[in-house]
């Protein structure tokens, strides 16, 4: 997780190759107008996994655990990242660790912003391959790896979170 988080945070030498290679083409802006949009954090993490046609249970957690806590620190960049880490720990393990590990991750991607962990699994569930491997990066890691493999890979990674949010 501290490997995948570091590189999500640190744009510089090591994690800058993710950024430069994270990038792929985002069609959602003013009419369609074409961008880059930033998948370098899931480069590092899950997407990573995918493409590779590689991953399992506890990879996934960490993987997720970065995607939270990189959330996070964006979002409160006044906050020192010790103590980020700390707090997103406490109140993870606050109920169900597991459930509120996969609700928070899968809020991430509600395409409107608003956190709602259904509307992110709903978007994953439409989008995660072309997440996973439509960025350079994603080519690359999953180059040799059959799209069959990938998809059984995200299919396992969908059912895992589906089955956890309870």
């Amino acid at each position: 997780m501290m490997g995948s988080l570091s590189c999500m945070l640190n744009p510089g030498p090591g994690g800058g190759a993710y950024h430069a290679g994270g990038m792929e083409p985002d069609l959602s802006g003013p009419g369609g107008a074409a961008s880059q949009r930033d998948r370098s954090a899931e480069a590092a993490s899950w997407g990573g996994d995918v493409a590779s046609g590689a991953g399992g249970r506890a990879d996934w957690n960490a993987d997720m655990d970065a995607i939270n806590l990189s959330h996070y620190i964006q979002a409160h960049p006044k906050v020192d990242r010790q103590e980020a880490v700390r707090d997103y720990y406490a109140q993870l393990s606050k109920g169900n660790l597991e459930r509120n590990r996969i609700r928070q991750f899968c809020g991430n991607y509600d395409p409107r912003n608003e956190g709602d962990p259904q509307r992110g699994l709903d978007y994953l569930k439409e989008n995660g391959l072309y997440i996973a491997t439509g960025s350079a990066e994603g080519q690359y890691l999953g180059a040799g790896i059959g799209e069959d493999k990938q998809r059984a890979t995200l299919k396992d990674f969908l059912d895992m979170l589906r089955k956890g949010m309870g």
